[in-house]
């Protein structure tokens, strides 16, 4: 509903789906190492950004990965 709710608002892709929001979510870690290599205090807050930054409507566009058919 909210992923819903922020696509007919125009702020969200139109090919995301909710499914998509919570995977993407869920890899924002806040753990002190990630593949062996150290994160910086704020790490977590720069990737947290990176993700949100590519769910924006007016920086994205179709993904060839999305499911077809899927809304969210």
């Amino acid at each position: 509903m909210l992923v819903g709710h922020a696509q007919e608002a125009g702020v969200l892709r139109e090919d995301v789906t909710w499914e998509d929001v919570a995977f993407l979510l869920a890899s924002v870690t806040t753990a002190d190492r990630t593949l062996g290599l150290p994160a910086g205090d704020g790490q977590w807050r720069r990737n947290l950004r990176v993700v949100l930054d590519g769910l924006r409507a007016e920086r994205g566009g179709p993904s060839e990965e999305s499911p077809a058919g899927r809304r969210g």
